[in-house]
Protein backbone atom coordinates (compact mmCIF):
# COMPACT_ATOMS: atom_id res chain seq x y z
CA UNK A 1 0.00 0.00 0.00
CA UNK A 2 2.52 2.33 0.56
CA UNK A 3 5.26 1.80 -1.91
CA UNK A 4 1.77 2.91 -4.56
CA UNK A 5 0.95 5.96 -2.31
CA UNK A 6 4.93 7.06 -1.73
CA UNK A 7 4.84 6.89 -6.16
CA UNK A 8 7.45 3.89 -5.81
CA UNK A 9 8.69 1.38 -8.28
CA UNK A 10 6.71 -1.21 -7.66
CA UNK A 11 9.38 -3.69 -9.03
CA UNK A 12 12.31 -2.33 -7.13
CA UNK A 13 13.88 -5.61 -5.99
CA UNK A 14 16.33 -3.85 -3.62
CA UNK A 15 13.78 -2.33 -1.69
CA UNK A 16 11.88 -5.83 -1.51
CA UNK A 17 15.10 -7.70 -0.75
CA UNK A 18 15.06 -4.88 2.56
CA UNK A 19 11.79 -5.88 3.43
CA UNK A 20 12.34 -9.31 3.29
CA UNK A 21 15.50 -8.93 5.81
CA UNK A 22 13.28 -6.79 7.77
CA UNK A 23 10.50 -9.84 7.96
CA UNK A 24 13.06 -12.10 9.16
CA UNK A 25 14.50 -9.83 11.60
CA UNK A 26 10.57 -9.60 13.29
CA UNK A 27 10.16 -13.21 13.02
CA UNK A 28 13.83 -14.09 14.32
CA UNK A 29 13.05 -11.75 17.01
CA UNK A 30 10.05 -13.59 18.32
CA UNK A 31 12.27 -16.57 18.87
CA UNK A 32 14.32 -14.95 21.57
CA UNK A 33 13.58 -14.70 24.89
CA UNK A 34 14.99 -11.06 25.97
CA UNK A 35 16.58 -8.27 23.86
CA UNK A 36 19.79 -8.88 24.95
CA UNK A 37 20.03 -12.26 23.16
CA UNK A 38 18.15 -11.05 20.15
CA UNK A 39 20.88 -7.95 19.64
CA UNK A 40 24.08 -10.44 20.43
CA UNK A 41 22.50 -13.02 17.80
CA UNK A 42 21.76 -9.64 14.99
CA UNK A 43 25.36 -8.49 16.05
CA UNK A 44 26.66 -12.52 15.03
CA UNK A 45 25.08 -12.68 11.89
CA UNK A 46 25.77 -8.87 10.71
CA UNK A 47 29.63 -9.43 11.13
CA UNK A 48 30.25 -12.59 9.51
CA UNK A 49 33.12 -10.87 7.50
CA UNK A 50 34.48 -9.16 10.69
CA UNK A 51 36.63 -11.07 14.16
CA UNK A 52 36.52 -9.48 16.98
CA UNK A 53 39.26 -10.90 19.66
CA UNK A 54 40.59 -9.13 22.69
CA UNK A 55 43.70 -8.33 23.72
CA UNK A 56 45.27 -9.62 27.46
CA UNK A 57 44.13 -6.22 28.71
CA UNK A 58 40.83 -6.60 27.33
CA UNK A 59 40.57 -4.23 24.44
CA UNK A 60 38.60 -5.69 21.68
CA UNK A 61 40.04 -5.29 18.02
CA UNK A 62 38.68 -6.20 14.70
CA UNK A 63 39.50 -7.81 11.87
CA UNK A 64 38.39 -9.59 8.60
CA UNK A 65 37.48 -12.93 8.83
CA UNK A 66 40.41 -15.96 8.57
CA UNK A 67 43.09 -13.30 10.34
CA UNK A 68 45.63 -14.89 12.13
CA UNK A 69 47.85 -13.85 15.40
CA UNK A 70 50.28 -12.17 12.82
CA UNK A 71 47.76 -9.72 12.05
CA UNK A 72 47.05 -9.47 15.62
CA UNK A 73 50.30 -8.43 16.68
CA UNK A 74 51.13 -6.03 14.08
CA UNK A 75 47.54 -4.58 14.84
CA UNK A 76 48.80 -3.78 18.11
CA UNK A 77 52.05 -2.26 17.03
CA UNK A 78 54.41 -3.19 14.37
CA UNK A 79 57.89 -3.51 16.56
CA UNK A 80 55.43 -6.41 18.17
CA UNK A 81 54.79 -7.91 15.05
CA UNK A 82 58.35 -7.69 14.19
CA UNK A 83 59.83 -8.77 17.62
CA UNK A 84 56.68 -11.92 17.32
CA UNK A 85 58.32 -15.26 17.71
CA UNK A 86 54.65 -17.22 19.05
CA UNK A 87 51.23 -16.76 19.72
CA UNK A 88 48.68 -17.71 22.61
CA UNK A 89 45.35 -18.08 22.09
CA UNK A 90 42.61 -18.50 25.17
CA UNK A 91 46.23 -19.17 27.42
CA UNK A 92 47.26 -21.92 24.78
CA UNK A 93 50.31 -21.64 22.63
CA UNK A 94 48.71 -21.87 18.97
CA UNK A 95 50.52 -21.99 15.38
CA UNK A 96 51.14 -18.55 13.28
CA UNK A 97 48.52 -19.73 10.81
CA UNK A 98 45.94 -20.29 13.66
CA UNK A 99 42.88 -18.87 12.52
CA UNK A 100 41.27 -16.26 15.03
CA UNK A 101 37.47 -16.63 16.17
CA UNK A 102 35.25 -14.28 17.51
CA UNK A 103 36.28 -14.05 21.18
CA UNK A 104 39.63 -15.45 21.03
CA UNK A 105 42.30 -13.81 23.70
CA UNK A 106 45.00 -13.40 22.07
CA UNK A 107 48.44 -12.84 23.46
CA UNK A 108 51.67 -12.19 21.27
CA UNK A 109 54.89 -13.82 22.49
CA UNK A 110 57.87 -11.24 21.36
CA UNK A 111 61.70 -11.48 21.46
CA UNK A 112 63.34 -8.54 23.85
CA UNK A 113 65.63 -8.23 20.07
CA UNK A 114 64.05 -7.43 17.21
CA UNK A 115 64.89 -10.33 14.75
CA UNK A 116 62.49 -9.32 12.11
CA UNK A 117 59.51 -11.36 10.55
CA UNK A 118 59.11 -14.01 8.41
CA UNK A 119 58.81 -13.67 4.34
CA UNK A 120 56.55 -16.75 4.57
CA UNK A 121 54.09 -14.44 6.76
CA UNK A 122 53.14 -13.15 3.50
CA UNK A 123 51.37 -16.22 2.95
CA UNK A 124 49.69 -15.91 6.15
CA UNK A 125 48.21 -12.71 6.61
CA UNK A 126 45.17 -11.24 5.86
CA UNK A 127 45.10 -7.62 6.70
CA UNK A 128 46.94 -5.03 4.53
CA UNK A 129 48.24 -3.16 7.38
CA UNK A 130 50.50 -6.60 8.21
CA UNK A 131 51.56 -7.24 4.58
CA UNK A 132 52.56 -3.80 4.39
CA UNK A 133 54.63 -3.78 7.66
CA UNK A 134 56.08 -7.18 6.72
CA UNK A 135 57.22 -5.20 3.05
CA UNK A 136 58.63 -2.47 4.55
CA UNK A 137 60.60 -4.27 7.16
CA UNK A 138 62.48 -6.58 4.23
CA UNK A 139 62.71 -3.29 2.49
CA UNK A 140 64.49 -1.54 4.92
CA UNK A 141 66.70 -4.18 6.00
CA UNK A 142 67.97 -5.06 2.61
CA UNK A 143 68.19 -1.29 1.86
CA UNK A 144 72.20 -1.15 1.01
CA UNK A 145 71.90 -4.06 -0.95
CA UNK A 146 69.39 -2.73 -2.79
CA UNK A 147 71.04 0.29 -3.45
CA UNK A 148 74.26 -2.11 -5.10
CA UNK A 149 72.40 -4.21 -7.15
CA UNK A 150 70.59 -1.08 -8.16
CA UNK A 151 73.82 1.21 -9.04
CA UNK A 152 75.23 -2.78 -10.62
CA UNK A 153 71.93 -2.80 -13.27
CA UNK A 154 72.43 0.94 -13.96
CA UNK A 155 75.81 0.48 -14.86
CA UNK A 156 75.01 -2.47 -16.75
CA UNK A 157 72.15 -0.94 -18.95
CA UNK A 158 74.14 2.12 -19.94
CA UNK A 159 76.88 0.10 -21.49
CA UNK A 160 74.90 -2.15 -23.13
CA UNK A 161 72.59 1.13 -24.93
CA UNK A 162 76.14 1.75 -25.80
CA UNK A 163 76.67 4.91 -23.55
CA UNK A 164 79.87 4.84 -21.19
CA UNK A 165 79.83 5.05 -17.82
CA UNK A 166 81.13 8.92 -17.70
CA UNK A 167 80.62 8.84 -14.27
CA UNK A 168 76.67 8.78 -14.71
CA UNK A 169 76.35 6.54 -11.69
CA UNK A 170 79.25 8.10 -9.43
CA UNK A 171 78.10 9.64 -5.91
CA UNK A 172 79.23 13.32 -7.52
CA UNK A 173 76.82 12.68 -10.23
CA UNK A 174 73.95 11.32 -8.28
CA UNK A 175 74.10 14.06 -5.59
CA UNK A 176 73.87 17.16 -8.54
CA UNK A 177 70.64 15.55 -9.48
Amino acid sequence: HWKFKEGVNQNDEKLDQKRQWIKQLLDVQSDFKDEEEFVQALKIDMFTDQVFVFSPKGDVLSFPAGATPIDFAFGIHSAVGCKMQGAKVNGKIVNLDYQLQNGDIVESITASAMHGPSRDWLKIVKTSQARTKIHQWFKKENREENIIKGKDMLEREIKRQGYGALGLTSDEYIEML
